[in-house]
């Protein structure tokens, strides 16, 4: 399905790719029988954004937008909101794209619309629509947002002030699934923030031992830096 969310690590980012090669002559041919058919549209507009070809891409994503594609809508959000392959920067046309991505339930245009929010990039900020937003894609399983959400319930962070009382914030224990849920999906820096949670502990999470080695040892399978000395300090001292 086309999808323009973060891929949650290096390797299912290659797999993506690779996908996308094995399909390439399939979505040309579909594109030429059903041309109003948005989803090859978008994996061609893919395919030209990925060589750089970034006018053939967004006349593609601007076809598949079109088409009701709402991942379509968040990548000519992001041509707008980053000024890639040289488009003009344009604060208002993103927040237009995201906002019709969110229309469609688009995942990914939910989440980069809560960080307008977060920092007042063409609105005003307003937590309360930003958390509303990351709990939105959350609850479609997006790790990006699961983390992020956690992030915000953990620490306060994109808050004015790291706090507002009147959304419950910061609530470390409110923290921890969405945390754990985006560290399953395979958010490596989720896993390894969790094992930061159970090591210290936090206000309504207490210090675990062995949750904090499990988490620790999930992040060190990933190849995660930090979490393999951790593990070996962990291991060395008996700890969990």
């Amino acid at each position: 399905p086309p999808s323009a969310e973060v891929p949650v690590s290096a390797a299912a980012q290659a797999a993506s790719f690779d996908r996308l090669r094995a399909g390439f002559a399939l979505c040309q041919e579909a594109a030429a029988l059903a041309p109003e058919a948005g989803g090859p549209l978008y994996h061609l507009g893919t395919v030209a954004q990925a060589r750089g070809q970034h006018r053939e891409a967004m006349a593609l994503y601007e076809r598949a937008a079109a088409a009701g594609v709402g991942p379509a809508h968040t990548r000519l959000g992001d041509y707008y909101n980053f000024g890639i392959g040289g488009v003009r920067a344009d604060g208002d046309r993103a927040l237009t794209a995201y906002r019709a991505a969110t229309d469609l339930d688009d995942a990914a245009g939910m989440t980069t619309l809560a960080f307008m929010y977060r920092l007042g990039r063409g609105v005003a900020r307003n937590s309360g629509d930003m958390i509303a937003l990351f709990q939105a894609a959350a609850d479609q399983g997006y790790h990006f947002a699961q983390f992020n959400l956690g992030q915000t319930y953990l620490t306060g962070e994109g808050v004015p002030g790291g706090a507002d009382p009147a959304l419950g914030i910061p609530n470390p224990r409110a923290a921890v699934p969405y945390l754990a849920q985006a560290a399953r999906a395979g958010n490596m820096e989720a896993a390894w923030v969790l094992a930061g949670v159970y090591a210290d502990g936090a206000e309504g999470v207490a210090p675990n031992a062995p949750s904090r080695l499990r988490w620790t040892r999930v992040a060190a399978q990933a190849g995660h830096p930090p979490a393999i000395a951790a593990l070996a300090y962990l291991l060395e001292q008996g700890i969990g």
